[in-house]
């Protein structure tokens, strides 16, 4: 899961210059800005969930801060948008270097810097940002341990039935034996 999460974001640096490519559209049409902002919504929602699923609680939270800050985006107008494609364009490096190494001090306040970042519409309390921090202090991830099933792998004169079970015709059973 962890490396669905990474070529996701991998492949979000790699297209962003084809998405953002509406913000300097000679004719800007509002809805094709807005549609961008919520597929970019949408993708940081779907990472967070990942997140969440392998247990890195620290992506999970910064995930639904910058989904904070897309959704306000969303509500906002194209002038707005375009005038905050420095933070749109600057998400998927955020998460991918927190992802190549989660203990890495450096990632975690560059972090939490941008998704403090006054410019965005809505601030961040400080509470929160403090429970990003500690989240990111306790980065592990966690992977459940499963109970594997014991192939059987020689069988037991009471592991074998070779009688025929009731609802199977007698004559077909012995045309195919």
């Amino acid at each position: 899961m962890l490396s669905l999460i990474l070529s996701e974001v991998h492949d979000d640096v790699d297209q962003q210059d084809e998405t953002l490519a509406v913000l300097h559209q000679d004719k800007v049409v509002e809805q094709d800005i807005l549609d961008m902002v919520s597929l970019y919504s949408e993708q940081i929602e779907r990472m967070g969930s990942a997140a969440e699923m392998v247990g890195l609680d620290a992506l999970q939270k910064l995930c639904e801060l910058i989904g904070f800050h897309f959704s306000a985006l969303e509500k906002s107008n194209a002038e707005m948008i375009i005038s905050s494609e420095e933070r749109i364009r600057k998400w998927p490096f955020i998460i991918y270097e927190y992802l190549k190494n989660i203990h890495n001090e450096k990632s975690h306040k560059e972090a939490v810097s941008y998704i403090s970042d006054d410019a965005w519409e809505e601030a961040i309390r400080e509470e929160i940002k403090l429970e990003l921090k500690e989240a990111f202090s306790h980065s592990t991830i966690h992977i459940e341990e499963t109970e594997e099933d014991q192939r059987i792998t020689k069988a037991l004169p009471q592991d074998v039935d070779i009688t025929a079970p009731e609802d199977v015709q007698a004559e077909l059973l012995d045309g195919l034996l």
